[in-house]
């Protein structure tokens, strides 16, 4: 059995540092682990006593006479190590360490850590923690945490590096019967991590969501591949603090100022499928609607309610959160017209009158479960004195049971409406108490129907890339890479470039003003410009010349950029654009990021381009590798895509030479891992091509 499964479904578990006192952790956890109704063997070990609470207490884990799968380490930080040794000569499968002290407390407490994993990773022993709560799986009624009270048995499987965020939604859950499958502490996660957690609950039929707070991720890579390799993923929600400070490297890049690790990580988890939040509360509220309610087929949207202001807000919600007002059929009005008052709406949203019973709700929802036009069905109630709060309730449960249809109640009030509330709680419906987090949720549950449909394109995009070997200028390109961003020169960037397809106009770099003057002849208009390995922003200063015409204004040309003492120009064929668009990458992680998924990999920045790029901030990202319909779908979402789409009568613009563009880019960036940023700024693009006139490329290995 995999060490894991022993951890959270052990046969026998040892609690070192109970004590004889109830109210120090290690009683508390051995009396939890007991009073769960945990129906293994549990060992006291404390070497100060004999006998606990009637029972034997041993000295140590390796004097059990019997197996012991897991242990519980609550002992001082000094004394984890010997703790940590004895576990493995007894052949423990698995070591929860309660103790603090370690990688929290700065570079000594590290170091501990990383000795701890060296000990126990020859024996295969797992190590979760340490400074953690502990974990309770409540399914195999294991507590092995000082958790204050046990969590309901259910389908969340719910980890945090975080305790007090597992208590404090631990006491969310426990009022409205949100049951939990798993649910953990991971602490300092030195050992087991959510690159373990993830894929082991993702094959366990009894976890229907996956919800985690983590602090940090650091193998981002690694996690995405492993959440979205798995068949059918389950929903995974993730909460993650924290603005990250800017790199330290030298942000030389219009990219680089512009993507900041924020900007990776949440394009990260939108491309792959996880859902980031940035609350406890819609953490919460999405835990509860994955749990509890149906997936959505689709985002038609029909609203019952007794209240019509009601309605148009939620109309409203509707709208703002990207789902659709479900347009009923003629069959489904012509019910409503039959079985509601004349006074009442029959059209979307049905507004039944705020004298309505309960009887009026269940008219209207059985003919919106019969349409075939409608996906989801919001049940609106505000509690007016005749509102059948109770029976409106049982209705709704009832109902909730013949369809597969997502059926969601949202009772707006307090105090009237409470009896509905605990209904619903009790039949395990997921009711809510506000318009906006309601739609938030099935926005949410929407997107992720959406993404899970299209899922195995995109994984199969990463297979096809990362198969590739490395690109055919490696060694060239290595030979400039050191751990400082390092610009490459304009020749360099020119090959790689063409390797890919990135189309740029002719262009040479120059060592006097004969070559330049050869060259241009056929050409003009050209312009001229200092390298980039020498100048990455040219508008900032004077290196950059345009419009020349003729050999005496290349002349004039040639003479002012070379008073600034370079040696090389670079002449190229002045191209023209009906729009200025930008094309950049920033890496996160090292220059192996690809090997070994420390990071997140390059992050793609498309949109307005030119001198004012950081001003306008009309920009999508795209997290390499990306499908070609994932590609298209960033891209749709800015604003400069309407004008290049031919806005108000104008030409449509160049957009297959744009998307075979940015393929070729993520190719690039996969052949070149070191490629730590880039620039394609300005990418001009007219009717029937684009030209990368200005392309900037940094590499580095950290």
């Amino acid at each position: 059995m995999d060490n894991l499964e022993k951890l959270f479904n052990p046969q026998s578990v040892a609690i070192v540092g109970v004590s004889t006192s109830p109210d120090k952790l290690g009683s508390v956890i051995f009396n939890n682990l007991i009073n769960f109704g945990f129906s293994g063997k549990v060992f006291p070990v404390n070497p100060k006593y004999t006998e606990i609470n009637g029972q034997i207490c041993y000295p140590t884990v390796s004097s059990i006479d019997e197996p012991v799968d897991t242990v519980c380490i609550v002992v001082p930080q000094s004394a984890v190590k010997d703790v940590v040794i004895d576990c493995t000569k007894k052949g423990v499968k698995a070591a929860i360490i309660i103790s603090a002290g370690f990688g929290e407390t700065g570079q000594a407490g590290e170091q501990l850590e990383s000795e701890l994993l060296e000990i126990a990773k020859p024996s295969g022993m797992r190590i979760l923690g340490p400074n953690c709560l502990g974990l309770i799986t409540p399914l195999s009624k294991t507590n092995i945490s000082f958790a204050a009270s046990n969590p309901k048995e259910g389908n969340v499987a719910f980890f945090s590096q975080s305790g007090a965020i597992c208590t404090a939604l631990l006491d969310m859950a426990t009022p409205i019967n949100l049951g939990f499958s798993h649910f953990i502490s991971i602490g300092n996660k030195i050992d087991i991590t959510e690159n373990d957690l993830v894929p082991f609950f993702n094959k366990d039929n009894n976890v229907k969501v996956i919800a985690a707070y983590l602090e940090e991720i650091s193998q981002g890579r690694d996690l995405l591949t492993l959440y979205n390799s798995h068949t059918n993923p389950k929903p995974f929600i993730l909460l993650k603090p924290g603005r990250t400070s800017a790199s330290n490297k030298a942000v030389q890049s219009h990219t680089g100022a512009m993507v900041g690790e924020r900007d990776v990580f949440e394009t990260a988890m939108k491309q792959s499928g996880i859902i980031s939040v940035d609350s406890i509360k819609s953490l919460f509220n999405l835990i509860k609607g994955f749990s509890k309610l149906n997936l959505p087929r689709g985002n038609r949207v029909a609203v019952v309610t007794n209240a019509g202001g009601v309605g148009v807000i939620a109309t409203d919600e509707i709208i703002s959160k990207g789902l659709t007002l479900a347009q009923l059929s003629d069959d489904s009005r012509r019910k409503l017209k039959e079985s509601l008052p004349v006074a009442a709406s029959t059209e979307n949203p049905v507004d039944i009158l705020g004298e309505a019973p309960a009887n009026r709700y269940i008219s209207a929802l059985q003919v919106l479960i019969a349409d075939p036009n409608v996906d989801i069905i919001l049940v609106l109630l505000t509690p007016q004195f005749v509102t059948q709060i109770k029976e409106t309730s049982e209705a709704v449960v009832s109902l909730s049971k013949t369809t597969d249809k997502t059926i969601v109640p949202i009772y707006l009030g307090y105090e009237k409406i409470q009896e509905g509330l605990e209904i619903f709680n009790n039949s395990g419906i997921a009711v809510y108490e506000d318009l906006p987090d309601a739609l938030e949720v099935l926005a949410q549950m929407y997107r992720f129907s959406q993404w899970k449909a299209k899922k195995d394109e995109a994984y199969q995009t990463e297979k096809q890339l990362q198969s590739l070997s490395l690109g055919k200028y490696h060694n060239e390109v290595s030979n400039h890479t050191t751990e400082a961003p390092t610009a490459l020169p304009d020749e360099l960037v020119e090959s790689i470039c063409k390797e890919v397809g990135i189309p740029i106009p002719p262009q040479k770099l120059c060592t006097s003003v004969d070559e330049c003057i050869s060259f241009s002849e056929s050409l003009y208009p050209v312009v001229m410009k200092i390298p980039n390995s020498q100048i990455m922003h040219k508008s900032d200063v004077k290196a950059l010349v345009l419009n020349i015409t003729n050999e005496s204004e290349l002349r004039d040309a040639y003479s002012e950029l070379t008073q600034s003492g370079t040696a090389k120009v670079l002449v190229q064929k002045q191209m023209k654009a009906k729009e200025e668009l930008i094309i950049g990458a920033k890496r996160d992680g090292n220059s192996e990021v690809y090997k070994n998924g420390d990071g997140f990999g390059h992050t793609v920045l498309f949109g307005k381009g030119g001198i004012y790029t950081e001003t306008y901030k009309d920009t999508a990202q795209i997290l390499v590798p990306a499908s070609t319909e994932q590609i298209v779908d960033s891209v749709m979402r800015t604003k400069v895509i309407r004008i290049l789409s031919g806005l108000r009568g104008q030409p449509q613009l160049a957009l297959k030479p744009l998307l075979t563009t940015l393929l070729a880019i993520q190719k690039l960036l996969i052949l070149y891992p070191e490629i730590d940023n880039m620039d394609l700024n300005p990418l001009f693009i007219d009717q029937t091509d684009v030209w990368a006139v200005d392309v900037k490329i940094l590499v580095s290995s950290t």
